[in-house]
This record gives C-alpha cells, sequence and structure tokens, in this order.
C-alpha cells in the first residue's frame, strides 16, 4: 500500500505547468499588438496542454489521497472531502470573479465608455457564482477577457461532484481498475461522439461546452494513481522503475513539449505519457536537492500565478498602450514582457498565498 501523502517533485511540475500557461498567454498578447517574437515556437504555444496536465495530476492526487484516506480509516468522509476542496479552490476562485468583473464589468466601461465583456454583469455573474465559467465561454467565445482562464477551474469543480460516486463505484469491485478504464473507455467514446456530432446533435453552445469537460485527463490520472497504490503489482513497478523505461517516456514529454503536432486530435495520448511520468516521480524516494525548494514554493503558489496573471497582463498592456517608450522597448525586447508578466504574476501569487489563501489552507487541517 501506499504511504506518502505529500510528493515535492509535483510541486515543481505545477510550477513549470503554470509557467507553459502563462507564457503561451504572454506570446498571445504580444501577437495582438503585432509583436511576433517566435510566435510559432512550440514551447510558446503549450498553455493548452499545460492545463490539461494539471488535470491529469488533479486526478493523480484525489485519487491517491481517496485511496490513502479508505485505506487507514476504512472509508471515505465525503463531507470533509468537499469542504478540503472548497477551501482550496473557492477563497481564491472568487476572489479572481471579483476582480474581474470589477476590471472588465465596472472600471473598462467607465474608462473607455463602451463595454468589454460580451454579456451583461448579472448575467455572467451568475453563472461565475455558480461555477459555471466554462458555460460562459462555450456561450461567448470572444470577449470574456481575463475570466476566460477560470473556465478550467469550473471543470475541476464539476468533475470534483463526480469524483466521490466514481471512487466508491470502482472501489467496491474486486479489480476495481479494469471498471475504471471501462468508465474512461466509455467518457471517451460520449465526449468524442459529442463532439464530432457522431451520434448527439446538439446545439453549439452545448457542444462548446462538453468540450471543456475534459474529464477524460483526470479519469487517466485516477487510473495511474490506482497504479501507484497497488503494491502487489510488481510487474508493473519493475518496468515503471527500469532506467531505459524511464528514458523513453523522460524523451517522450520533452518530446510532446517541443513538438507542435499533437499525437492524436483529444491529447490521450500525451495524457498517458504525463501519467506514466507522474508514477515514475510519485516512485522516487530520494528527497530533492536544496536548490529545487524555489521551484516547490513555485508549484504551492501556482493557483496564483495561474489565476492572476491575466490581470497582470492588463496592467503591462495598459501601459504599453499609454506610453510610446513602452511599445517601442517590448518591440525591441519581447523577452522583457515575458519576463515582467512572470515576476509580476510570481509576486502576486506569493502575496496572495502568505496574506490571503494560507488563512484558509490552515483551516484545512480541520478536515
Amino acid at each position: 500500500m501506499g504511504e506518502k501523502s505529500y510528493f515535492e517533485s509535483y510541486n515543481i511540475v505545477r510550477f513549470f505547468l503554470a509557467i507553459l500557461v502563462v507564457v503561451t498567454h504572454c506570446n498571445q498578447n504580444l501577437a495582438q499588438i503585432g509583436v511576433l517574437w517566435y510566435h510559432d515556437s512550440p514551447i510558446l504555444l503549450q498553455g493548452g496542454a499545460a492545463v490539461e496536465f494539471f488535470f491529469i495530476l488533479s486526478g493523480f492526487l484525489l485519487t491517491y489521497l481517496y485511496l490513502q484516506e479508505r485505506s487507514k480509516y476504512g472509508q471515505v468522509n465525503i463531507y470533509f472531502f468537499f469542504v478540503r476542496r472548497v477551501l482550496r479552490i473557492f477563497p481564491l476562485y472568487y476572489l479572481s470573479v471579483l476582480i474581474g468583473y470589477l476590471l472588465l464589468g465596472i472600471l473598462y466601461p467607465m474608462y473607455y465608455s463602451k463595454p468589454y465583456l460580451a454579456f451583461s454583469v448579472s448575467e455572467g455573474l451568475s453563472l461565475h457564482l455558480c461555477f459555471l465559467p466554462n458555460f460562459v465561454i462555450a456561450k461567448w467565445t470572444e470577449n470574456v477577457g481575463g475570466l476566460y482562464s477560470l473556465w478550467s477551474i469550473g471543470v475541476e469543480e464539476q468533475f470534483y461532484i463526480t469524483f466521490p460516486f466514481i471512487m466508491f463505484f470502482v472501489t467496491q469491485r474486486k479489480q476495481p481498475i479494469q471498471y475504471l478504464t471501462i468508465i474512461f473507455v466509455l467518457y471517451v467514446l460520449f465526449y468524442i461522439a459529442v463532439n464530432e456530432q457522431i451520434i448527439f446533435s446538439m446545439s453549439a453552445v452545448v457542444t462548446r461546452f462538453v468540450y471543456t469537460l475534459k474529464f477524460h485527463f483526470m479519469l487517466i490520472g485516477a487510473f495511474f494513481a490506482f497504479l501507484f497504490f497497488d503494491k502487489k503489482n510488481t510487474a508493473a513497478r519493475k518496468c515503471i522503475n527500469n532506467r531505459v523505461f524511464q528514458r523513453i517516456v523522460y524523451t517522450l514529454i520533452t518530446y510532446t513539449l517541443l513538438c507542435e503536432q499533437a499525437f492524436d486530435r483529444y491529447n490521450i495520448a500525451q495524457g498517458v505519457i504525463f501519467g506514466t511520468f507522474l508514477w515514475i516521480l510519485a516512485e522516487q524516494k530520494a528527497q530533492l536537492p536544496n536548490f529545487t525548494k524555489t521551484f516547490q514554493y513555485g508549484g504551492k503558489i501556482s493557483f496564483g500565478i495561474y489565476i492572476f496573471h491575466p490581470y497582470v497582463s492588463y496592467l503591462l498592456r495598459l501601459g504599453i498602450e499609454k506610453f510610446s517608450f513602452a511599445l517601442s522597448i517590448t518591440t525591441q525586447y519581447p523577452i522583457l514582457y515575458y519576463l515582467s508578466e512572470l515576476s509580476i504574476s510570481i509576486a502576486v501569487a506569493h502575496f496572495s498565498y502568505r496574506y490571503y489563501e494560507r488563512y484558509f489552507l490552515n483551516l484545512k487541517s480541520g478536515y
């Protein structure tokens, strides 16, 4: 049985995934002002894949902690499960919603004398408050602004609702991995059928909404968590600890980040590779060197980096718009824009984590 409850290396992974999201958006922001600095470089276009890898990581950790609690106590307290998720997600999510509607729904129209959002504040806010930001981007595909990034948070919360029931179902079976695999296959078939209009003919809004529901990535993470937790599977464990096999997986992960073309349209192959990568990291027992502590802390604040970086980009672009020298510098040295957005986003996330999020995170110990 697994005994770990914390994976230091996963914080490093979180941090670099957050960086990939930020640099992808920096690339898009610069393109809007005509600065095409290495615009087609694959490493600057991996924000979407990074979000999907976040889903896999989330599914892995959720499942592992569920299995660990079930093994230790004989059952899982579903109420405590949801409270822990609320304390981690809700405070920062609702703060971002507040900032987004204040900036884009109130201040922007006052400053520019025209609306920014493609929807009214009351209409969009009601959906965001109900944790349906992915339905917002499905219904209004443009002019969502910094609120756009919240779609993935909505998907996570929607998966959390179904997760305990999926786990309860599969863990009652003698072969839980097989049943989880069946659920995964059925969901992928449904997902593809809707998006390809094979069986289901739905409105464009519903189809776009279903497309955001990338639960199959969380299920991939759950699958590998089961494999890691099952210490009796010696054959698979022997393979996963083989140095040659590990190097092949590392090479494939590097390839997915540096190659522009996906292996498949829905990135399932990449998801399996990343899940395998997480399993390899989970098996490592050596303590990480001290120089990685900065990256580990970056992982702790990665949620804040993801949440705040769109609003940081607004300030930077406002400066570029208002000051000609700022535009000149950005055009000549685009790397400064990347460094500015990254460093300011990290700084804001640090203060948010230290003076805001940590208060709620400390409450989790009671659940």
